[in-house]
């Protein structure tokens, strides 16, 4: 068991999703607060849960991190270290492994065909069947929750799913983990 699970997280930090090919993003936030009043964030650095995959990977942690920081402050909030900010940022993930199941159709029988001027025969193989392909794949669910730090709850939380790939720390792979994180936080704050 210790093994598996040994694997299991060697194969997380191997494997991240912030992969943009298609993502699917969830947003939801608490309709009672005035977002305008939120102007200073932190990010969060304490503990996280075992199943944390992004937490299990410090590299790119820091490096989803930075990318969400860079683009808060772009949308005009203002980072500041320790308790006194606003509202803070903690950012966690989840990778689970899905099953697909694809029905190719059927197949067979084979028949005479016609091939130039005559007949040919290629015999009678019985009865059509239909062909199905299984394949498994990770998938990753990364997820930005907004804590007001004065009210000490969730006031925002935007989610981004999408199939695990490798990255390579590469500079694309740095500008896929900015788009991601700019998918999921493209509707924050929200506007009523």
């Amino acid at each position: 068991m210790r093994l598996f699970k040994s694997s299991l997280i060697f194969s997380i930090f191997l494997l991240v999703f912030f992969g943009c090919s298609s993502i699917s993003v969830v947003t939801d936030y608490d309709r009672d607060v005035d977002f305008s009043e939120y102007k200073t964030f932190n990010i969060y650095s304490g503990k996280t849960s075992e199943d944390d995959a992004i937490a299990q990977n410090p590299l790119l942690k820091k490096r989803v991190e930075s990318a969400i920081k860079d683009l808060l402050e772009e949308k005009g909030f203002v980072y500041k270290e320790g308790a006194d900010a606003d509202f803070t940022v903690f950012v966690h993930g989840v990778v689970k492994q899905k099953t697909q199941v694809t029905n190719l159709g059927p197949h067979g029988p084979v028949g005479p065909y016609r091939y130039g001027y005559g007949w040919y025969d290629s015999g009678w193989w019985g009865y059509g069947h239909n062909q199905v392909d299984i394949s498994q794949y990770d998938e990753g669910t990364a997820i930005i929750d907004i804590i007001s730090l004065k009210k000490k709850e969730l006031i925002w939380r935007g989610m981004g799913t999408s199939v695990v790939r490798e990255l390579t720390g590469s500079k694309e792979d740095l500008e896929e983990i900015r788009e991601y994180a700019a998918k999921i936080l493209k509707d924050f704050p929200p506007v009523k």
